[in-house]
């Protein structure tokens, strides 16, 4: 006679379970398609410059260009002020 039938049976209930999820997420993983989410295709930007006005919220637009060439990625933006 066993002193704890009901415990004995609920653990290994959640074993099976907790291995038959792992099984699922292990497959579900390995059959996902490929996403090319750093897929580089085509021709890259002619040059090295982009030019550009803002004549909305020109501060945060400038501050944002300096930061990117900061970066160093090789493109910068110089701003137009002929407009």
């Amino acid at each position: 006679m066993r002193l704890f039938p009901l415990s004995t049976s609920l653990h290994r209930r959640n074993r099976i379970g907790l291995l038959a999820s792992a099984a699922f997420a292990i497959a579900f993983f390995a059959m996902a398609a490929q996403a090319f989410g750093y897929y580089i295709e085509g021709r890259g930007w002619p040059g090295g410059t982009i030019t550009y006005y803002s004549s909305v919220y020109p501060r945060a637009v400038d501050r944002a260009a300096a930061v990117w060439n900061r970066a160093g990625v090789g493109v910068t933006f110089p701003a137009d002020r002929a407009g």
